[in-house]
């Protein structure tokens, strides 16, 4: 399949002023919101019965931030409401979320992250049995810099609560520990090297599984023109009641930028997931182009196009196609005007699994 490239909005590379916040006794705050207007001509991602709607987006956030010493905590609290003008009592939805973040420097060798996440959130449309649920997360790192040579332990726990009382018996509690070095030959230069291990638990108890993880993974900035990370690594995944399995796994992200104005980036992927509600798990390849062109200052160009095969334990495969075009224009101050064309294909040889649809989306987005 012959990737096609696209044109769509860029923000990392035109020039911003950033937001500055407002001044809250020892917190600096960053309110912002984002006011999205879509179209779409099969909002429920279907076969059959295709029905296209107009929905309305709103997303408010607001951060605070404050700093003491060499230490930092953060808040962000955020939502997303949706309200479709046709199709309303099936596709409406609000979603929230939490962040608190902590990071501690209490030596130059020595650093510490830690955050908390709790969200309630919506499957997308092409998800089977797709619905609502709520995950708690707790996660971080400690990095011991000695040199060259980082000692990095890891540690994340999440759990995840569908409201959907299908989809329960599947939902996993996961606690997962990461042991790695990283070593820097050069300033722009690393390699990392982890061993990790993860349990994840069930009410459907035959989905209870072990992973042990070996991962090697090499980034670089070469010059001002390329750089980015490529990872290479296995995976032994032991079930309770059920055929253990093993894969590789590959990730890969390269930018080139050929011109100040441009970059192109490549992607690539092979992961084990979990299977949800329809399998155990799956082999997910992924792969995926970008093109990133700033005209001016103020205007943007970007072009992606992905696809994705999934192979799952028993005899599905899926196939997903992805692609956008658009243009973005940044206000002179802390206002984005974002517009953008999509188009979605999934085949699969699950009945009633394949769809395509197309879409338009105009959005505005600023903060303080």
């Amino acid at each position: 399949m012959i990737l096609l490239l696209v044109l769509g909005v860029q923000q990392r590379g035109v020039a911003k002023e950033p937001a500055r916040g407002i001044a809250f006794g020892m917190f600096r705050v960053l309110p912002s919101v984002k006011l999205q207007t879509r179209w779409e001509d099969n909002v429920d991602k279907t076969m059959t019965g295709r029905r296209a709607d107009q929905a309305l987006l709103i997303s408010p956030t607001v951060k605070f931030m404050t700093r003491w010493r060499n230490s930092a905590f953060t808040i962000d609290l955020g939502s997303s409401h949706a309200r479709h003008r046709e199709t309303g009592a099936d596709n409406d939805y609000d979603d929230q979320s939490l962040t608190l973040a902590l990071n501690l420097s209490p030596k130059r060798t020595l650093t510490s992250n830690w955050t908390y996440g709790f969200k309630t959130k919506h499957d997308d449309k092409s998800e089977v049995n797709s619905g609502a649920y709520s995950q708690q997360s707790l996660g971080g790192t400690t990095t011991l810099a000695l040199t060259r040579l980082e000692t990095v332990f890891g540690y994340d726990y999440a759990t995840r609560r569908s409201t959907r009382a299908a989809n329960r018996s599947v939902d996993p509690t996961r606690h997962a520990v990461l042991l790695g070095l990283r070593f820097q030959p050069a300033a722009k230069t690393s390699l990392f090297t982890s061993l990790g291990w993860a349990a994840a638990h069930h009410d459907d108890s035959d989905r209870d599984n072990g992973d042990r993880k070996l991962d090697v993974e090499w980034s670089w900035q070469a010059t001002a023109k390329t750089g980015g990370r490529v990872g290479m690594g296995w995976i032994w995944r032991d079930y309770a009641s059920a055929a253990d399995t093993a894969a590789t796994t590959l990730k890969a992200l390269i930018d080139w930028r050929p011109r100040r104005e441009t970059t192109v980036t490549l992607t690539a992927g092979r992961s084990l997931e979990d299977g949800g509600v329809t399998d155990r798990y799956f082999m997910s390849n992924t792969g995926g182009v970008g093109l990133n062109h700033r005209l001016t200052q103020a205007v943007a160009l970007k072009g992606n196009a992905g696809i994705a095969r999934d192979r799952y334990a028993t005899a599905q495969r899926d196939r997903k196609w992805t692609m956008d075009v658009g243009f973005g224009y940044v206000f002179p101050r802390w206002v984005i005007l974002d517009a953008q064309l999509g188009h979605e294909v999934k085949r699969s040889t699950a009945a009633g699994a394949g769809y395509d649809s197309n879409s338009v989306m105009l959005s505005l987005s600023g903060g303080l």
